[in-house]
Parts: C-alpha cells; sequence; structure tokens
C-alpha cells in the first residue's frame, strides 16, 4: 500500500504475486465506520461544550453588568448629595 493510503504503490500494482483480497481485508480494519448512534453522541458532546462555553460568558458579562449598575449607582448617589448640598447652602444663605 502506498504511504498516503490511498490505494496501491507502483510496486504493488505490477506485482504478479499481489493477494487483493487481503488487500481489501486490511482495508476494511482499517477502516472505521461510526454508526448513528456514535454520531449523535459526539454532537450532544459538542452541544455540551458549547453551552458550557455559552454560560461562562454569560455570567462574566452578568458580573460586568453588575459591576458597572453599582458603578453607575455610587455616581448618581454621589451628584444627589452633592446637588442637595449645593441647595441647601444657597437657601440657608441668610442676606447680608
Amino acid at each position: 500500500m502506498s504511504q498516503s493510503g490511498k490505494g496501491l504503490d507502483w510496486a504493488d500494482q505490477w506485482d504478479p504475486n499481489y493477494d487483493d483480497a487481503k488487500h481489501n481485508e486490511l482495508e476494511k480494519k482499517n477502516s472505521s465506520k461510526t454508526t448513528n448512534k456514535e454520531k449523535m453522541d459526539k454532537a450532544k458532546a459538542a452541544a455540551s461544550v458549547g453551552m458550557q462555553k455559552t454560560k461562562v460568558v454569560a455570567t462574566v458579562g452578568m458580573e460586568k453588568t453588575k459591576v458597572a449598575a453599582t458603578v453607575g449607582a455610587q455616581k448618581l448617589k454621589a451628584g444627589t448629595t452633592a446637588s442637595f448640598k449645593w441647595i441647601k447652602e444657597k437657601v440657608q444663605k441668610k442676606p447680608q
């Protein structure tokens, strides 16, 4: 058999004692057929891995969103507090 595994090499083609039945038998042993069940199992495994990756990405995205919302709320609170203090100072100033 040729080194690429795709057929007979030159010596095998021209060998008068070459046994084609042995060659076919070897090919059957070397070729592996996957059943529908095996294909389905592989597809399920791949989908499961894909779902795990999606969950991880979603969790990371959720954490980023939570942090952004917390920072935004803190900024809003600080701005509101500063605004009330400014208004309070303006209202409580006594005219001189």
